[in-house]
């Protein structure tokens, strides 16, 4: 300290000189006057910004360990942090998969406190390096971290300023307590439900035969009535005396059932006039009254049919070259004679014709006629026959008769047109006023066979509103609006429809197709259907006589889509929606937990032929655009629900049933696919025990969690 103070007089000497000469010689003293202010400038900026540097990096530091620690104490739930989760790490640049070389590392509680912390702060980011944390458990319930990192003095080193090492200490508490929780369960209750665990849809005897339906005690479904049922429990009995828990069911197929919430909640949210693949029976076309000559067109010929033969007959006069009665010694010489060829067939008869099929097309007019012409034939054969009485042969013919068939076309294109009125059915888009539909009411329409009346009501099941057919949603497009979670709908482009079998039709091709009434009983031109799942239940406070009659009344139905489920469970419950008024926060000091939990025992099945959402895809083609790409699409709009719900701050659970997860699971939950032996929010179940636990363990990490500091 003494000697630091003796420079600084000796250098206070020698400065106070140079100043005296400075002042006695006024030539360059601008110059020298700023070249001897350079230093202390220097270092009195340099060192601010260091200091900023070091500020900002300790605040990183902060955040990054109470990230970690969260996540930690999170996903830890009432579960053991084992020794091998207890982990120092240290952050590379862009590393953020669990420790310093990015493998995580040791069960998912460490590992994911970790990849946070990591995720946070990275060596290099202002200037830091060395950066490392070690997080520990309590016997208390407590995840403590400790954090370091060094500085690196750039401008502030000139006045010699060492490097700054930091260190940080976080803490998070989590007490396994309900305050204010909402939990919307995101259900698949497609017709695989209604098999066992194994992937069975049926019992059959040991010869595959006398096959029965899947008991329903051994049914999927059963089973996950049973966990969804124990799981409240769970969450009720966490739950604080003046907190709040709340669930929301989402059963999902190829669509879902939300349009009476909708329609109750606003039902200007509904559209008044939507557009069906449907048919109309009866229309009033031109018809052609009378066409030109038609072009024939003659295909195959059949071979001899019906062959008779003739009696035979001496001959009265032989071909050249031929004797009608040669001598002859005995019988064998008579018959090994040569004998006249068969006759070419000749004509035997006016030929007859029979119609198989007379049709005109609606659309163009032309006349087609397919028929047979029958043709009549016959030929004679000779033989020489020996006698004995006048020992010679005699020549002898008899004549063999038969037809043959010719298959035939004939194409005419018409000449004269007039208007007429055709009872026969026309497929197409046909636009219908729903507004009675969506009210409740039970409606009639002209869609029955031969154009019968029939009468439908709404079971609630909807159609998407308008989209665009994108194969990426990153960015996400504005036209997108069935991916627009919180969008209110604004315009009738911005509504949704109700899905209606009555009037829904397939059809052969895109275009509109006209067909007569026996036609129409064919596969082709069959009533679209679609599962529609039970109706689904906004958030609320349900005890367990609620929870147990409602999934209890769960029927397994449809195919699977994933995405339709995911948009929709974001949808009820997201803060800033069209259900924000009944998703505020418990009061203003108990901020609300958002978890969906996101149950399926099957892949994405979309099929070209299934009525949903979407309509029926291969004639709407919203999605696809006549694209050969059905499946990534969807799954494409899956994971973009799952991203938009989880920027709404909700936490998405995933939970496979009877069957193998895809990476978009993984990813839609917030984990890395590619290290899903340590996924945090990804469970699997084979079994009815095993799927009752998975839901336990979302129930476990539900619950209140703060910093400790």
């Amino acid at each position: 300290m003494t000697r630091e103070n003796s420079n600084m007089n000796t250098n206070s000497h020698r400065f106070g000189g140079y100043l005296s000469r400075l002042r006695s010689d006024a030539s360059g003293n601008t110059m020298a006057i700023v070249a001897a202010a350079m230093f202390p400038l220097t270092a009195i900026v340099g060192t601010a910004i260091d200091m900023s540097r070091v500020y900002m990096t300790g605040t990183r530091l902060q955040q990054a360990c109470d990230a970690g620690a969260l996540i930690g104490r999170k996903i830890q739930g009432t579960g053991e942090w084992t020794m091998e989760e207890t982990t120092t790490t240290s952050s590379s640049p862009g590393n953020g998969n669990g420790n310093g070389n990015g493998n995580g590392n040791g069960n998912s509680a460490a590992a994911q406190a970790n990849k946070y912390f990591n995720a946070n702060i990275k060596n290099g980011q202002f200037g830091a390096k060395n950066v490392s944390v070690n997080y520990v458990a309590t016997d208390a319930g407590e995840v403590k971290g400790t954090a370091t990192a060094t500085v690196e003095m750039t401008l502030a080193s000139i006045v010699g300023m060492p490097d700054k090492t930091l260190t940080v200490e976080c803490e998070a508490i989590y007490d396994g307590s309900v305050s204010s929780a909402d939990v919307m369960l995101v259900l698949d209750t497609t017709g695989s439900m209604a098999w066992d665990v194994e992937g069975n849809s049926r019992v059959c005897d040991s010869y595959g035969r006398n096959c029965t339906s899947i008991p329903v005690a051994d049914q999927r479904i059963t089973a996950l009535k049973a966990s969804v049922i124990d799981f409240h429990a769970k969450l009720t009995a966490k739950t604080s005396e003046d907190g709040r828990l709340r669930l929301g069911f989402m059963p999902f197929s190829s669509t879902v059932n939300v349009g009476k919430i909708l329609h109750a909640e606003n039902p200007a949210w509904m559209a008044s006039e939507a557009t069906y693949q449907s048919r109309e029976w009866g229309y009033t076309t031109n018809q052609p009254s009378a066409w030109g000559s038609p072009t024939t067109t003659t295909g195959s010929t059949s071979g001899a049919t019906n062959t008779q033969n003739g009696s035979w007959t001496t001959s009265t006069t032989a071909p050249s070259g031929f004797q009608i009665s040669p001598t002859a010694s005995n019988n064998s010489s008579c018959t090994g004679r040569s004998t006249p060829s068969t006759t070419t067939p000749v004509s035997n008869g006016a030929s007859t014709y029979t119609t198989v099929s007379e049709t005109t097309d609606p659309n163009t007019g032309v006349k087609t006629k397919q028929y047979t012409r029958t043709d009549y034939w016959r030929t004679t054969g000779y033989r020489y026959s020996w006698f004995s009485s006048n020992p010679r042969c005699r020549l002898q013919q008899r004549n063999t008769t038969y037809y043959t068939r010719t298959n035939l076309t004939d194409v005419s294109q018409p000449t004269e047109w007039q208007e007429q009125t055709v009872n026969g059915w026309r497929y197409k888009a046909l636009p219908y006023d729903v507004s009675e539909f969506v009210a409740g009411n039970e409606v009639t329409t002209n869609t029955g066979s031969s154009g019968a009346a029939v009468q439908s009501e709404w079971n609630g099941c909807i159609e998407e509103r308008d989209t665009v057919a994108d194969s990426t949603f990153a960015p996400l497009s504005s036209l997108a609006f069935d991916l627009n979670i919180d969008l209110a709908p604004n315009s009738e482009e911005t509504k949704w429809r109700p899905m209606w079998p009555t009037v829904a039709y397939h059809r052969n091709s895109l275009a509109e197709e006209r067909i007569s009434a026996s036609a129409a009983s064919g596969g082709s031109y069959s009533q679209a259907s679609g599962g529609c799942p039970s109706e689904a239940t906004k958030l609320a406070e349900m005890d367990a006589d609620d929870v147990a009659d409602y999934v209890n009344a769960l029927q397994p139905t449809g195919s699977t889509y994933h995405d339709i489920g995911m948009i929709w469970g974001a949808r009820f419950i997201s803060p800033t929606g069209i259900f924000a008024d009944d998703n505020v926060n418990l009061n203003a000091e108990t901020p609300t937990e958002r978890h969906v939990v996101f149950m399926t025992d099957g892949e994405l099945s979309p099929s070209s032929s299934t009525y949903g959402a979407y309509g029926l895809e291969y004639l709407d083609q919203r999605i696809t655009g006549g694209s050969n790409t059905q499946f990534s699409r969807h799954e494409g709009r899956f994971e973009a629900a799952c991203r938009a719900a989880r920027a709404l701050n909700v936490t998405v659970w995933v939970i496979g049933f009877g069957t193998s997860l895809s990476d978009a699971m993984y990813r839609c939950a917030g984990d890395d696919p590619a290290n899903k032996a340590n996924a945090a929010h990804v469970f699997m179940a084979n079994s009815a025990e095993e799927l009752t636990e998975s839901f336990n363990k979302v129930a476990s990490r539900v619950g209140d969690l703060r910093l400790g500091r």
